[in-house]
């Protein structure tokens, strides 16, 4: 197969990468020493074929640096002539990939994945040089490794980590095999002649319900607290442009020669002074120092930032690209108006939090959901910021929403997204932890439940008494899970903003929302020609379809088939006969729950509980959410047990009123 040769990180990246990384040099069948393969936004080269050093961030995707690409480092400790083969080499496969498009979700190379490969390339480069001690093989090239059977499988059994390096090496063979042999120079290993199945990859975990609430509680109270304290916080944060303004005393006078009669308040009295004593030292810890309050600023940002993480399910990356202006609304209907041109009938809005995909192959626009409680953290973020960028002078408009504050502690502090590590390790999650944020044994027993194939006690990060590994991933999945089982996973005390966004996901992410769920994932079918969207199934919308419904069918046994009382209604009949067939053995239960599950997994069937005992409609129901029960009496996926009506209508009542 042949692929059109154009620098696929470019393209990848394309024009809307927010890095503005210029055109590269045309592909050429042998590329000069000069050839460029990447150009910064003013057009400096910063990837040059002949050079030893490789940086393709002008054309990276993640908002983060990537490591620049050191040939040098892959060759140490042997002779000029062996290390320059190897290197050229290893340059000539990597231009090759980047000149070849096939790979990737979206059919093209990233430059993330490009150093992935060439961390692959130098560990082989490592075994080839190795192989210079073994008679047999000595001074095996990266070409023969890459071409022998024997030579790979050797490669891959050696390495430290086996199931990593089969994915790797398996990836990288199928792009290479994709590539002509001409253009390549030699024949690379068909992997079906290598044992590189991989093991199942692990799934991210679900946050146990108890960790989950208590994670939840803890932040959303916090944010609350801090919201009506936001305009003075960013009060404060403008004070800092003085460099005197809240040190120590003996530091404005030997540092900063202020006079007795001109002395800036300390921190504590800064506090004082912007009415923030109320948080201070209570929803958050004391401030003695000016770098303390950088930290401070800091805590904020987390907590502002989880509680994000938490009702929207973005990724670490989505949020790292988040904007100053991310939060917008959208018109879903549009308003119904009469002759005189009034709205008889307002249109219905949904707040959206916005930014760009992961896996289409461009940084494209997408949105997800943004509850009350989102819009409040980001708005926090944005007082923030606008506090921050009057100290870096610059427009908030053109800052990410968390920008660092570390321009508090130094005027030569880089103008920059606050970043935080993607787990909780050793960070401010574990700063802030409480005793509900460690793990029990029962937890380990619902985690098992949640992953059958995962042995999680063997496990060490999954210990009895350490705290939760928290990655901030994991919100992304535990969202999606609870929400799409809100309706029978037990969470007493669970807020009412995680009610309102589960109610949300389901009216707009569920299966039969196709109207809505274009508008989030930016892939509206209607404009692509031949019905083909790139669908970013990356999006939780599509997460939350998915998402393991065990619970709805384990409740739905609990509650009905196990149940004494007798079922009516329009799927209570039905249920009725069956459980009499479980009793006479004409139907075995075990068969008949992996039947309801596979249902519940094609969203065919659905189950929640109901005053009057259950009900297996798919999608939401407005009835009963507002507690309509008299339009269950007649829904043919009404569920109704004798004992809840009894309970309904004691004697003397009908319908709840005395008689």
């Amino acid at each position: 197969m042949r692929y059109e040769k154009g620098n696929v990180l470019y393209f990848n990246a394309g024009k809307k990468n927010g890095i503005g990384g210029r055109l590269p040099d045309v592909y050429l069948p042998s590329p000069g020493s000069d050839f460029v393969l990447c150009r910064n936004k003013d057009g400096i080269a910063t990837a040059v074929y002949g050079e030893d050093e490789w940086d393709f961030n002008p054309y990276r995707l993640s908002a983060r640096k990537i490591t620049k690409i050191q040939f040098l480092l892959m060759v140490g400790g042997v002779g000029e002539e062996v290390g320059r083969h190897l290197i050229g080499e290893v340059k000539w496969i990597l231009y090759q990939i980047i000149y070849h498009s096939g790979s990737g979700r979206a059919g093209k190379t990233s430059a993330s994945t490009l150093y992935q490969y060439y961390v692959k390339l130098s560990q082989m480069v490592e075994f080839c040089i190795k192989q210079n001690k073994n008679e047999f093989t000595s001074g095996m090239s990266l070409f023969e490794l890459l071409g022998n059977v024997t030579y790979l499988a050797e490669f891959v059994r050696a390495s430290k980590s086996e199931a990593t390096s089969k994915k790797m090496v398996s990836s990288l063979l199928g792009i290479l095999r994709r590539i002509d042999v001409d253009d390549l120079g030699f024949s690379p290993v068909d992997r079906k002649y290598l044992n590189l199945k991989r093991g199942l990859d692990q799934q991210t975990p679900v946050i146990p319900a108890r960790i989950y609430l208590a994670i939840m509680q803890r932040y959303t109270l916090q944010l609350e607290a801090i919201y009506p304290y936001a305009e003075n916080i960013k009060g404060l944060i403008i004070e800092m442009e003085d460099r005197a303004y809240g040190a120590a005393i003996s530091t404005q006078l030997s540092q900063f020669s202020i006079p007795d009669d001109r002395l800036r308040p300390t921190m504590l009295e800064a506090i004082k002074l912007h009415g923030l004593s109320e948080i201070v030292g209570n929803v958050l810890p004391e401030i003695p120092t000016r770098a303390a309050f950088q930290g401070w600023i800091r805590k904020i940002q987390y907590i502002a930032k989880t509680v994000i993480h938490f009702y929207s399910g973005l990724r670490d990356q989505e949020f790292a690209r988040l904007q100053y202006d991310c939060i917008s609304q959208r018109e879903l209907d549009r308003p119904m108006i009469d002759s005189s041109g009034s709205a008889i009938d307002a249109g219905r809005m949904v707040s959206l939090i916005s930014t760009t995909t992961k896996f289409t192959g461009y940084k494209m626009e997408e949105s997800w959901l943004a509850p009350d409680v989102v819009c409040q953290a980001v708005s926090v973020c944005r007082v923030i910021t606008e506090g921050l960028s009057y100290l870096y002078g610059v427009d908030p408009k053109n800052s990410p929403l968390l920008l660092s504050p570390y321009i508090i502690r130094s005027m030569n502090a880089q103008f920059c997204t606050t970043s935080f590590s993607n787990t909780g390790h050793k960070g401010i999650f574990e700063d802030t932890a409480i005793a509900d944020f460690f793990i029990t044994s029962e937890d380990l027993i619902e985690l098992s439940e949640t992953d059958e194939n995962r042995d999680f006690k063997g496990d060490a990060k999954f210990t009895v008494g350490k705290i939760w590994p928290l990655a901030s991933h994991q919100f992304r999945r535990s969202l999606a899970f609870y929400a799409r089982n809100s309706g029978f996973v037990s969470l007493p005390s669970v807020t009412w903003q995680f009610k309102h966004t589960a109610r949300e996901m389901s009216q707009y992410y569920a299966r039969n929302s196709n109207i809505f769920l274009p508008i989030f994932t930016g892939n509206d079918l209607k404009n692509v020609p031949n019905k083909r969207a790139p669908a970013n199934y990356s999006h939780i919308g599509f997460e939350y379809q998915a998402a393991y419904p065990v619970t709805t069918v384990k409740k739905l046994f609990e509650d009905i088939f196990e149940s004494d009382s007798t079922l009516m209604g329009g799927t209570g009949s039905f249920i009725e006969k069956q459980k009499s067939k479980i009793v006479s053995g004409e139907i075995d239960i075990r068969a008949a729950k992996d039947e309801t599950l596979l249902l519940a997994k094609k969203g065919e069937f659905d189950y929640r509980a109901t005053l009057l005992g259950g009900c297996t409609k798919v999608g939401p129901c407005d009835d009963y959410l507002l507690g309509e029960i008299t339009a269950c009496l007649t829904c043919p996926g009404a569920i109704i047990k004798d004992t809840k009506v009894d309970e309904l209508n004691p004697p003397g009542f009908i319908g709840g009123f005395l008689v």
